[in-house]
């Protein structure tokens, strides 16, 4: 009799991430929660660029499913495998890969997409050839060959691999079929060890690109599941982290100003924490009137001199920094110019 996995049922939405400006490529992340009581995603964070693959939080350890805030802090885990037990279940991975090199030997797309105990799932790139396989703390591995396969930078991926614990079975699938392989001998195998993508001590065989889920069901899967998932883009809701924008806030004149004078110093703070400030920009009733380009500090209060008719206005400043992010002041504020009325100003 097989021996079943149960996986605690588990919902959690994640929020939109900030980070920092200086960070590279783009990082996505999608919602993390379980369709029914029969599978959970465990969602990771990948950065796109670099040789280190750097994940928001710990990579996922023996029998642990961890789930970020919206911080990128670790806020829960849960059980996620049990230990020394032989179980069926299978691995889903939607992965972008963004830099395919043809003609360099050992060159992995992914590299650990997962261990179980004693063993690495990876796929490796290879002179024009795919190897998928179990590869244990020694030299001895069971393995898929896929040949001739051809993969699309910037193209979504879908990666899934079953495991029959009775059959000792690995079956692997691309983008909704299974393609083309010869399969080596695999034993049976116990879970646990480490789980994590790209966990690898060597620099060079980080993968590219970007993950988007990662998903672990407590069953194997048959092709017609894993057609209709990649078909229907299930478990496929990305969306992109932003780094934070400038800060813009209206010092004078306040809001809601009435006034005879029709010349009007216009005054706004903006700061902004990572990154420098490249523009800084003074709209009146919605139309650019004014900018300044040359020195943009931050944390500093800039003045832009108007000569106004009379009437009703309303403004804004518009910051942008070095990343082309950009952003208001949260209201407009409102200004009144009223040329025969006593010299006086009401404010407020």
């Amino acid at each position: 009799m097989k021996k079943i996995l149960l996986i605690t049922f588990l919902v959690i939405v994640l929020s939109s991430f900030v980070l920092g400006a200086d960070t590279i490529g783009t990082q996505v992340f999608g919602n993390v929660f379980s369709a029914d009581s029969n599978e959970t995603r465990a969602l990771l964070d990948w950065s796109p660029e670099g040789n280190n693959g750097t994940k928001l939080g710990s990579p996922i350890l023996s029998n642990e499913t961890w789930t970020f805030d919206a911080n990128g802090e670790q806020i829960n885990h849960t059980d996620f495998m049990p230990t020394g037990v032989d179980v069926d279940f299978a691995i889903s991975v939607w992965i972008i890969p963004l830099d395919i090199v043809t003609g360099v030997t050992g060159k992995p797309i992914v590299n650990q997409i997962f261990g179980p105990r004693n063993g690495d799932f990876s796929l490796f790139y290879n002179n024009e050839d795919f190897k998928f396989g179990r590869f244990t703390g020694s030299s001895t591995n069971a393995e898929i060959f896929i040949s001739s396969l051809t993969l699309i930078e910037n193209t979504t991926q879908h990666w899934v691999v079953s495991y029959d614990a009775s059959e000792s079975e690995l079956s692997f699938f691309l983008n909704g079929s299974a393609p083309d392989v010869q399969t080596g001998s695999v034993s049976g195998f116990n879970v646990g060890n480490e789980i994590g993508i790209g966990n690898t001590a060597n620099a060079n065989w980080f993968f590219k690109g970007e993950i988007y889920q990662y998903q672990v069901l407590n069953r194997t899967v048959n092709s017609s599941w894993v057609n209709d998932t990649f078909a229907e883009g299930r478990f496929f809701n990305p969306f992109d982290i932003q780094p934070p924008k400038p800060t813009v806030i209206l010092i004078s004149p306040t809001n809601n100003t009435i006034t005879n004078n029709i010349n009007q110093s216009m005054v706004c703070n903006v700061s902004w924490v990572d990154g420098y400030l490249t523009n800084l920009s003074l709209y009146i009733n919605g139309t650019l009137n004014q900018t300044n380009t040359t020195q943009v500090i931050n944390n500093t209060n800039y003045e832009f001199n108007v000569t106004f008719v009379e009437g009703d206005y309303y403004w804004n400043c518009l910051a942008t920094d070095n990343n082309s992010n950009s952003s208001y002041a949260d209201n407009n504020f409102t200004l009144h110019i009223h040329t025969g009325i006593p010299i006086i100003e009401q404010t407020g």
